[in-house]
């Protein structure tokens, strides 16, 4: 499949669930107009509006035959393009990658700022020959590693989130998310 370009027609086409709906249905297999209306439960003219802005935008073509009285919508390969479900896999790989970068991040950074507990023993000579006293001193270690890995894991899960943010994979989470 080749690159989509979305302009700013095409994301203002994409913003109705109702299209996204419509690319759906013609995902499957083309439909008339009386088809798509019986399966989405809409009226034909608010429908046809809806096919008009989508045609507009090249998401969809109509196929006329002079044969046939009836008119088949399908999509085009930009339409094909935006529902690509290799596009689907993509985000949710960037999902769950961001989310696990922010957990890492969280624990790394967490372990750093709690400290390890370490137990230093020393012996302390007392005057006048007598033996050594051991005493024990409890100190916090603040290992500069757990931050910089926590640091590291909280910059992928950033750079996850602005990949998945850009506006291509935004219309694609959107007609992943809408059934």
């Amino acid at each position: 499949m080749g690159k989509v370009v979305l302009d700013e027609a095409v994301i203002k086409a994409l913003a109705s669930d109702t299209r996204i709906r419509i690319l759906k249905i013609l995902s499957r297999r083309n439909k008339t107009l009386s088809e798509i209306s019986r399966e989405l439960n809409l009226s034909k003219p608010t429908l046809l509006d809806h096919l008009k802005r989508l045609n507009h935008c090249m998401l969809i073509a109509k196929i006329e035959r002079p044969e046939s009285k009836f008119v088949y919508y399908t999509l085009t390969q930009t339409g094909k393009g935006i529902l690509d479900t290799s596009g689907k896999i993509k985000i949710t790989l960037l999902l769950t990658t961001m989310l696990l970068s922010l957990t890492s991040s969280i624990f790394e950074i967490t372990k750093y700022l709690s400290g390890a507990k370490i137990k230093v023993v020393t012996e302390f000579l007392k005057t006048s020959g007598q033996p050594p006293v051991p005493n024990e001193v409890e100190l916090l270690y603040y290992n500069p590693l757990d931050l910089a890995i926590g640091v590291i894991f909280l910059l992928l899960a950033c750079l996850l989130c602005y990949n998945l943010l850009k506006p291509v994979n935004r219309v694609r989470l959107r007609t992943m998310l809408i059934r």
